[in-house]
């Protein structure tokens, strides 16, 4: 007879979150919210503000998750946890676990006053942030716990992050509360371990949860525990971690310019060896040329299609930019073009990258456009 194997399961075998949710394929934050819930149980309520996990949850009044939510406003997690804490124990329950779960934009940035006033207080709450170092809810923009050198929407790669990532745990030991821990979705054992640890101490206890975001980072769905494993080249001292981001941000730093699709995971059936650094950079440096034109009223990006260029994150002015289906030239509701040597008139060429140039077609005022969108096709 064949040995039957046996599997040890090392996690709780409960599931709190169910497979319905509505994240991106590789989320980090998805997994880091399984986990918690495995290790403190169905007698919790959490409190979400805006950030990707307001969305994940479901649409209402669906929820991929077995225990009560409360939404919040941006910078309310821990106000919020700490007024539904109070809530509960005037009805007499003592026992149900409040967590404010919020992301590193609505932690380190937006939401530290109420987390600083509750950590003071030493409030009886759970706050855990699941970081993924930018806004990735919102479109990948810059946090206070973005690293040095990375790349965001607001932190192209010619004006990259120059600050260093803020020191959250710092800043929560700096209030004196009895717990804190940081942890990662590629180590679950020790995260659960460090969270049924802190459901039976009283006071405020602080996570920083390390949760890599594919679609904000560039990266293969597969790759998140893996990239999950980089800050555990960690300094362990007396049960704190430290993440080597600046180690990170220099191998980051050597290598970018040199990565294709294949190794992003997108078009990879269509252009794997293409450079994903240069991939129509030529387009983005000339919108980036015509947002410092300081007498521009509209741009028309007519060489390619908008949806292979930058947009306003390189054009970066309230001035109207028009796609290729935008209306003609004689219109006059823009004032420069993004196109062809061949395609413009002799003389108005004020840029050029690659094969495109950057023309001004005439100074002075654009004519106005009511029927313009904002909303770029």
């Amino acid at each position: 007879m064949k040995k039957e194997k046996k599997m040890t399961l090392t996690l709780p075998a409960e599931e709190l979150m169910a497979c319905g949710h509505l994240a991106c394929q590789g989320c980090g934050a998805t997994l880091a919210m399984r986990y918690m819930l495995k290790a403190i149980g169905q007698k919790t309520v959490l409190c979400i503000p805006a950030c990707c996990w307001a969305v994940i949850d479901g649409p209402y009044p669906y929820s991929s998750m077995d225990v009560p939510i409360y939404h919040c406003a941006f910078e309310t997690a821990a106000s919020t946890a700490t007024g539904v804490k109070a809530g509960l124990e005037m009805t007499g329950d003592t026992e149900t676990t409040v967590v404010a779960w919020a992301g590193d934009g609505g932690t380190f940035d937006i939401g530290l006053q109420a987390l600083s006033g509750a950590a003071e207080r030493n409030e009886d709450i759970i706050y855990v942030c699941y970081d993924n170092e930018a806004y990735m809810n919102t479109g990948i923009q810059r946090s206070s716990a973005t690293p040095y050198g990375a790349w965001t929407t607001t932190t192209p790669v010619k004006h990259f992050k120059t600050r260093p990532k803020k020191d959250i745990v710092a800043i929560m030991a700096a209030h004196r509360i009895p717990y804190i821990a940081t942890a990662s979705v590629s180590h679950p054992e020790d995260f659960v371990k460090k969270m049924k640890k802190a459901k039976d101490i009283k006071g405020t206890r602080f996570f920083h949860v390390y949760a890599p975001c594919p679609t904000g980072w560039k990266s293969r769905p597969e790759d998140t525990v893996k990239l999950a494993r980089s800050p555990t080249l960690f300094i362990r001292l007396a049960g704190w971690v430290v993440a080597p981001a600046l180690l990170a941000a220099a191998v980051s730093a050597a290598r970018f310019q040199q990565l294709t699709f294949g190794d992003l995971g997108a078009y990879e059936t269509v252009k794997p060896q293409a450079s994903a650094y240069q991939d129509f950079a030529d387009v983005n440096r000339l919108l980036s040329a015509a947002g410092g034109r300081p007498d521009v009223c509209g741009l028309k990006v007519e060489a390619v299609h908008m949806a292979w260029a930058g947009g306003y994150t390189y054009f970066h002015r309230d001035a109207r930019l028009y796609s290729h289906l935008g209306p003609p030239r004689s219109a006059g509701k823009y004032n420069y073009v993004l196109s062809w040597p061949q395609a413009v008139p002799p003389g108005s060429v004020v840029a050029r990258a690659g094969p495109y140039v950057l023309a001004q077609l005439f100074t002075g005022p654009c004519a106005p456009d009511a029927a313009f969108s904002w909303r770029l096709p």
